[in-house]
């Protein structure tokens, strides 16, 4: 046997993918963290402010870990989706956690433009 395997299935190989979303992990923990403990207010304007993003990013941080750890298995579902939704999708992601109350609004229009997707690539195949 020449390359690894996981469980007997297909030999792995490396995702680019996959390292881009641990690069941006540890970008966005990296800077939450150093937004969090920087000596000085003055900075960003008002220390409340300084605090919202060192939260933001720390919650976007998260989230990226847990698709960094979830990809093999995550990366089926999004082969699904038009390569521009599965990115739309990524962003509507990282808005959602980063504001949760705009989830309200931006799901539902994902929603519809999955939809109008769907329906576009149904009638082109006809």
């Amino acid at each position: 046997m020449n390359s690894p395997t996981r469980s007997g299935s297909q030999p792995t190989t490396p995702d680019p993918t996959r390292w881009f979303v641990l690069f941006l992990t540890v970008v966005c923990a990296g800077g939450a963290v150093a937004l969090r403990y920087w000596p000085g207010q003055e900075t960003l304007g008002t220390g409340s402010m300084q605090m919202v993003i060192s939260t933001g990013l720390g919650r976007f941080a998260l989230v990226m870990a847990a698709l960094w750890l979830a990809w093999p298995i995550a990366r089926k579902p999004a082969m699904w989706l038009p390569p521009g939704l599965a990115v739309l999708a990524l962003v509507v992601l990282g808005v959602c956690v980063v504001h949760p109350r705009a989830a309200i609004a931006i799901v539902p229009l994902f929603g519809a433009l999955l939809a109008f997707s769907a329906v576009v690539k149904f009638f082109r195949s006809a």
